[in-house]
């Protein structure tokens, strides 16, 4: 089929359609599981106590966010690397700007919005649980809090990476891409030690022998740039690069 070079929100929807329909049964079981695990928990953490351990079911879903929300995003593009399915999607009558779109859209709000129904879910079935064996007050886990708000958007945020590293590579996506990012943190870490030493000499390996006249640039602006570059362009960046490198692999 021709691949259309018009940007389309319904074909956007059809894609996301499509993946869902693949593996529902996967998605759900693996919610069901994780609920499951929440509860079980939780509920054993609250026998002796007059209180639902509320703190280590916050806890653990959020370990749930990051855990299956970066493996459910390292597996998303499986079906590129399979021989027997890889060339139909390929063949798709979409083009790689609204493939990349509705998959990173399935791997973020799609997964966030799952995951915190998951949580909402869990909080309830647990509260009636402890209600009935402890005696405890009902609790309803709310996914509009601050502090989870901001735990979905540093989600977003790694999760791009994993994104890049779904496409990038063929096999192994999450260990290769942890194994990566890894790898670029110690070669990034050994730089800024030699950088330091050749700055300040041996001062510099003891933050605390090193005098600045001027300290702005290192205590006001480096943490600016590195928290825009965080919050800013990790994102847009890793869709970005990941748009190019679906396109290399099409052709």
């Amino acid at each position: 089929m021709k691949t259309s070079n018009t940007f389309s929100a319904k074909r956007i929807g059809l894609l996301m359609y499509r993946h869902v329909f693949y593996n529902v049964k996967t998605y759900l079981l693996s919610f069901a599981a994780a609920g499951s695990i929440l509860i079980i928990i939780s509920l054993l953490s609250t026998i002796g106590n007059d209180y639902l351990a509320k703190g280590l079911f916050i806890t653990l879903g959020q370990v749930f966010l990051f855990i299956g929300g970066v493996m459910l995003t390292s597996n998303v593009f499986k079906e590129i690397s399979s021989k027997h399915r890889g060339w139909l999607y390929m063949i798709l009558p979409a083009n790689p700007s609204e493939k990349i779109l509705s998959y990173w859209l399935l791997t973020t709000a799609g997964f966030a919005v799952m995951a915190s129904l998951t949580m909402v879910a869990s909080s309830i079935v647990l509260s009636v649980l402890s209600t009935l064996i402890f005696k405890t007050a009902f609790y309803v886990f709310n996914p509009f809090s601050v502090a989870y708000l901001e735990i979905l958007l540093h989600y977003c945020i790694v999760q791009s990476l994993f994104f890049f590293g779904a496409i990038f590579f063929q096999k192994n996506n999450f260990i290769k891409t942890i194994l990566s990012v890894f790898v670029f943190n110690t070669i990034l870490g050994i730089i800024a030690v030699i950088i330091t030493y050749l700055v300040f000499g041996k001062a510099g390996i003891n933050s605390n022998n090193i005098q600045l006249t001027d300290d702005h640039f290192f205590s006001v602006i480096i943490p600016y740039i590195a928290k825009i570059s965080y919050y800013g362009l990790m994102v847009p960046f890793f869709v970005t690069v990941s748009y190019f490198k679906l396109k290399e692999r099409e052709v």
